[in-house]
């Protein structure tokens, strides 16, 4: 008997932990009673999308791995896991949009880091207001390249960059020392890491996701995010710092337009611990 009543504890525990990170991590922003009248330009680089549910709200869509050119089409992706990294940018594109209805959305396509420097011109040629990459370019063991790097400290558009997701310190590997120092180096580049939302705003970091003992990164809900109801009931949500990433640059749009400041100083708002 005791054995059933502990099992049931548990998944009563499990199915609350689960259903309040779902119903309640947009709570922990503190953005519902406040709306944003203009339209900001969001660049969100990743690794394939589909945005045929909101092409309205789509500003140039571009692929930076082939060709240079811009998309014509709804969908970008081109790996071998095609379907898997069309859904990634896919969600976060449905997010945003759920989140900041009047942003105007700029999807740029990259197959690696290689692709960086085409991906953030084009960012800086539409006049994107902010630009959220969600992805880890290189192995734990390999940092960031050359030019890649050149080009994120010549992009003056403030940055959100995810964590990754391998649980670790971002010290002890050179990927994860490449990008604190680039978020040393330059004062608009801001690495986000993701954590889990309990009652009463509380929170702690997700199992997953890298972070740091030394320096202080802009902390994000990560885990068990949606944009509908339906992805709800189906538990197709998204859980990872590729979607706390994001949310850093939706909030910094929301609190800079609210506090009257600029995105980089929102962004060094969140940086510093403030919601």
């Amino acid at each position: 008997m005791l054995k059933i009543f502990f099992l049931i504890g548990s998944i009563f525990f499990f199915s609350f932990d689960y259903l309040y990170n779902i119903l309640f991590w947009k709570n922990y922003l503190k953005i519902e009673n406040y709306k944003i009248k203009k339209s900001y330009k969001i660049a969100i680089i990743d690794l394939g999308f589909d945005f045929s549910d909101i092409k309205f709200k789509i500003h140039h869509p571009y692929n930076a791995f082939k060709d240079n050119k811009i998309i014509e089409s709804t969908k970008i992706y081109d790996s071998p896991n095609k379907m898997k990294n069309e859904n990634h940018g896919s969600k976060i594109l449905n997010i945003i949009h759920y989140l900041l209805p009047n942003a105007i959305i700029i999807p740029i396509f990259i197959n690696s880091s290689k692709d960086l420097p085409k991906a953030l011109n084009h960012a800086i040629d539409c006049k994107a207001d902010i630009i959220s990459i969600s992805l880890s370019f290189a192995g734990l063991n390999d940092g960031l390249p050359f030019d890649a790097k050149v080009a994120l400290l010549k992009c003056d558009i403030p940055i959100t960059i995810s964590a990754g997701n391998a649980g670790l310190c971002l010290e002890n590997f050179q990927y994860g020392n490449s990008l604190l120092n680039l978020s040393n180096e330059k004062n608009n580049i801001f690495i986000v890491e993701a954590i889990k939302i309990y009652p009463f705003n509380n929170w702690s970091l997700c199992s997953f996701t890298n972070f740091s003992k030394i320096y202080n990164l802009i902390k994000m809900p990560g885990e068990n995010i949606s944009s509908n109801f339906q992805d709800i009931i189906t538990g197709n949500t998204f859980s990872g710092t590729s979607i706390a990433a994001p949310l850093a640059a939706v909030k910094a749009l929301y609190l800079a337009d609210a506090e009257k400041i600029t995105i980089q100083n929102a962004l060094i708002l969140l940086q510093n611990g403030k919601i």
